[in-house]
């Protein structure tokens, strides 16, 4: 059964996915608000994340990812279409790249959406 919640998770890949991470974030945040959780959180951080590296602002991408890496990983499973253990990976990987002075792309969440459940 797919729930509000599930939906905008589709609905957050699909924005970020197609370079709109602020108004992923907004969908997230509005379910966030009623919900609350530490995986909402951890994404919606992801968002901003990929608004300040679109903006070439790598400090302050590391620190929210920091941020977003311990909301992720203190996470309880129920994330929904979303795949946890690859999003999680992402993301430290895109840590791992940062702190190595790498250049960075864009983190991508359709990959991670499982519409099979």
């Amino acid at each position: 059964m797919t729930t509000e919640r599930d939906v905008a998770l589709g609905r957050f890949a699909a924005l970020f996915d197609d370079g709109h991470p602020w108004e992923a974030h907004e969908v997230l945040e509005a379910v966030w608000r009623v919900e609350g959780g530490r995986a909402l959180k951890g994404l919606i951080q992801l968002a901003a994340v990929q608004v300040h590296l679109d903006a070439g602002r790598l400090g302050p991408a590391r620190r929210v990812l920091t941020r977003a890496l311990a909301h992720l990983e203190g996470a309880p499973d129920g994330w929904g279409p979303l795949d946890r253990v690859g999003v999680r990976a992402d993301a430290a990987r895109l840590a791992a790249a940062l702190d190595a002075g790498a250049t960075v792309g864009s983190l991508r969440m359709g990959r991670h959406l499982r519409l099979d459940r």
